[in-house]
């Protein structure tokens, strides 16, 4: 009986796996296929991410093309989704000073073999066009402005240093146009509206003068950790302790920085302002988590902004290496898009200058004069606010002089409207690098540079378009035996090649 019982749950067992093998068996071609579909449209999707990053965010790498993989043909698409850039239009070099009988823009005192390349349009506020012979707006136009009121005369433009101040609409300022125009050229033109009608990026056909995002609260003095000889810097308020000074190897991890004290960057020091596409001797997750960290470490978005309030400016000296690198805000910290340096105003409106009060963005898009802005700082009932720059049109807000060693990359917009903007470069010196990407505004801009680069790539001074993020859908489909399967995916790339993969699925 237990024999008879055994060979019938045997045969129970055995015709259950053979029916089981049957089935798998003639399942197999079929899930063997699906399998293949399904990993060539996945690893076509793989393939168009790095051959995006490779390209960048500027645009789809391709829009259309086709693969073997595996065997099998598949096609990839892309598509831009949506987009976030600086400088949409925006001005190469702005001018604000009123004063008629200097030029605004100027190059090495006495002119040089040098012939500076500047790119981006030009508005020159007031002054003279004659005597600066080696700055060169390239393929541009340089603009005047017929804008006045009760501070800014309509004639502040003159031809020579002992004329008459006259409009700009007079033929003899045309005249004295002396800015070359070989081997690219310029325009000169007059235009109705005042200088900060024309200040920012063009967003929905208007432009945008540049906003203040809100505050940081946390006060800070000095580097707060430091990782083998890197010192870091976390975003904040730095606002007493006398002139910041910089030397060795230095890294401000991305966010605000609202300085009431001078920054100064000694002969040597290494300063990388913000995680991007130039990189630091740290990342910005270093910094969060090194084991001195700052609870509060306000480390926010991409880049960083240097607002400047009170008597804060900057001067690097010769040989250091400066870069800030340009800023993607967060959600927290608008406002601060693809801006470097901003110094803070409440508005000045005298002979020597008129600039608007700044408005901060808040968290809800909405705007605030920077005067009454505030800001709570944890339980202490105090408050974070703003004090205005008082730096002046004879003042500098930006030094930077040049010498062996030096690299300078400013990628961000430079606002300085009440005060200068210098660069000095004594003759002799080829060995450095200054570019900067983002334009500027300044009452004046002095670029006293001699000799070019030794390596031509290191000049770039004006204003560059580019994107910053970009996302991209990319699709991924093959069709094999009648059946279609497709991989989708939403894939966000920024400017320093970092991304992210919101979605990517699979439909077999």
């Amino acid at each position: 009986m237990l024999t008879i019982v055994m060979l019938l749950v045997g045969s129970l067992i055995v015709g259950a796996l053979a029916s089981y093998a049957v089935a798998t068996l003639r399942s197999m071609p079929t899930a063997r296929s699906r399998t293949t579909r399904v990993e060539a449209v996945k690893s076509a999707v793989r393939m168009a991410m790095t051959l995006q990053r490779d390209a960048g965010p500027n645009a789809c790498y391709t829009a259309l093309t086709s693969y073997t993989i595996d065997g099998l043909p598949v096609t990839v698409t892309c598509s831009s989704l949506d987009s976030y850039s600086t400088g949409a239009d925006r001005y190469g070099v702005i001018t604000t000073a009123n004063t008629s009988n200097v030029a605004s823009l100027t190059g090495r005192a006495g002119g040089s073999a040098f012939v500076k390349r500047l790119d981006g349009k030009v508005l020159l506020n007031a002054g003279l066009l004659s005597g600066t012979t080696d700055v060169n707006p390239y393929n541009t136009s340089i603009e005047m402005s017929r804008y006045q009121d009760g501070s800014t005369p309509q004639a502040r433009y003159q031809v020579n240093s002992v004329s008459a101040a006259t409009g700009c609409d007079t033929p003899a300022i045309g005249a004295s146009d002396a800015y070359p125009k070989t081997p690219g050229t310029h325009s000169l033109t007059c235009t109705d509206g005042a200088w900060w009608t024309m200040a920012g990026d063009v967003t929905a056909s208007s432009r945008q003068y540049p906003l203040l995002p809100q505050i940081p609260t946390s006060a800070r003095d000095s580097s707060l950790a430091t990782i083998a000889s890197c010192k870091i810097f976390y975003p904040g308020r730095y606002l007493t302790g006398g002139t910041l000074t910089l030397t060795g190897t230095n890294y401000f991890a991305s966010g605000l920085y609202y300085f009431e004290r001078p920054i100064s960057i000694a002969a040597g020091a290494t300063v990388v302002i913000g995680e991007g596409r130039f990189p630091g001797c740290v990342f910005d997750n270093d910094a969060a988590f090194a084991p001195t960290a700052p609870k509060t470490h306000e480390i926010t978005g991409k880049g960083a902004t240097l607002l400047l309030g009170a008597g804060a400016n900057i001067t690097v000296a010769g040989g250091a290496k400066l870069t800030i690198n340009r800023r993607v805000s967060s959600p927290t910290s608008r406002g601060t898009e693809g801006q470097s340096i901003h110094a803070v105003s409440f508005g000045v409106n005298s002979a020597a200058v008129v600039i608007p009060a700044d408005q901060v963005k808040l968290a809800d898009g909405s705007l605030q004069l920077a005067s009454v802005h505030q800001v709570p700082i944890g339980t202490t009932g105090q408050k974070a606010k703003y004090t205005a720059s008082t730096l002046t049109p004879a003042s500098t807000a930006l030094q930077i002089d040049l010498a062996a060693g030096s690299d300078i990359v400013i990628d961000g917009y430079i606002v300085t409207p009440q005060s200068k903007v210098v660069v000095n470069g004594n003759a002799g010196v080829t060995a450095y690098g200054l570019r900067c990407y983002g334009g500027l505004i300044a009452s004046n801009v002095a670029v006293n540079v001699a000799n070019a680069p030794s390596d031509a790539t290191k000049w770039y001074f004006g204003m560059k378009a580019e994107v910053i993020q970009r996302r991209f859908a990319l699709t991924a489909s093959a069709l094999v035996n009648g059946h279609t399967v497709t991989s989708k995916s939403a894939f966000e790339l920024n400017q320093d090649k970092s991304y992210a993969i919101n979605y990517w699925t699979v439909d077999a």
